[in-house]
């Protein structure tokens, strides 16, 4: 087998471990993060999920399909302060959250399904 022909398998194959891995390790927020979460509702195309941190622990990567936030019990996550009583929200998104404060985080994940499962 010629050298070019090899450097380009190899490549391929770092590519497509680095593609699996990735979609392997950003899932559903309940399935990567049992501990932390509780399916409050799940119906209607959209599902309501309780996520609590206590200092120091941190959510496991995952995915959000269109998600918003409602904070219960505010705190210090990842370099952003959430106040009780906020919300917000944002478009689909693979990501790690910590609580990086000294108080519990307590909020509301309301994530709405794309309709196309």
């Amino acid at each position: 087998m010629e050298k070019k022909n090899l450097i380009c398998i190899v490549i391929m194959l770092v590519l497509v471990f680095m593609l699996t891995s990735f979609n392997a390790s950003a899932q559903d927020i309940v399935k990567a993060n049992p501990k932390y979460t509780k399916v409050l509702t799940d119906t209607l195309g959209v599902r309501i999920i309780k996520v609590t941190l206590a200092p120091g622990e941190e959510l496991a990567m995952h995915s959000h399909p269109v998600w918003m936030i409602y904070v219960i019990e505010g705190g210090q996550l990842t370099g952003e302060y959430l106040k009780a009583g906020s919300y917000f929200q944002g478009p689909p998104v693979k990501h790690t959250v910590k609580n990086t404060g000294t108080t519990t985080c307590v909020f509301l994940d309301i994530e709405i399904k794309d309709g196309k499962k």
